[in-house]
């Protein structure tokens, strides 16, 4: 029997580890590998878009009132406007349809209510909101209804919803920092709305 010394018991053992290394190189180069499952990049887009595909092509609810002969809650096609929704729930005689934006998009959730031609002091060019007392939250109104209000069109109002997607209204003043509203169309919008 060898009796090896300290240095020779190293080097042996030094020698087996790379003997070790070296046998574990040559079977993952050969392909002994465990397999591992790739998933594809793509697989994620395809279901972001598929799912933006459904989204579209889903369904919306909104609530319609007034001066309609059905009211409550209808069940709409996603990127329906006000006109869908008046069809099926079928204008009064008393409906004062110029008084809204027919071609408005609705979301989900949405309430419509249809004004009446007959409406005390109502007269034309004058927004609902100034003869019925009722003020307008600005943190949870719809586009229609920021559209009723004097001064706010179609972009502005869409301007207030953006704003309040990422910040929620804490008084009226606070409506100046939504581009396109100055000084001027707060005071005619003032005495008809609120925050809550």
């Amino acid at each position: 029997m060898f009796k090896l010394s300290r240095g020779e018991e190293l080097t042996a053992l030094i020698a087996a580890g790379l003997v070790g290394v070296v046998a574990v190189v040559v079977c993952f180069s050969r392909g002994d590998r465990p397999k591992t499952m790739e998933i594809p990049l793509n697989k994620s887009r395809e279901i972001t878009v598929e799912g933006e595909k459904r989204k579209t092509r889903g369904k919306i609810f909104v609530h319609i009132s007034g001066e309609v002969l059905r009211k409550g809650v209808l069940e709409l096609s996603a990127g329906s406007r006000m006109e869908d929704a008046i069809k099926p729930a079928g204008a009064t005689e008393h409906a004062d349809l110029d008084a809204l934006n027919l071609a408005v998009p609705l979301v989900d959730g949405e309430r419509i209510v249809v004004p009446s031609k007959k409406s005390p002091g109502r007269r034309p060019g004058v927004s609902p909101w100034a003869t019925s007392g009722i003020k307008v939250n600005v943190n949870l109104a719809s586009q229609q209804e920021l559209e009723s209000l004097p001064g706010i069109g179609r972009t502005l109002a869409s301007r207030i919803i953006e704003f309040r997607k990422t910040r929620k209204f804490q008084k009226v003043d606070d409506l100046l920092e939504v581009r396109g509203i100055g000084p001027s169309t707060l005071e005619k919008i003032r005495a008809f709305v609120c925050v809550k």
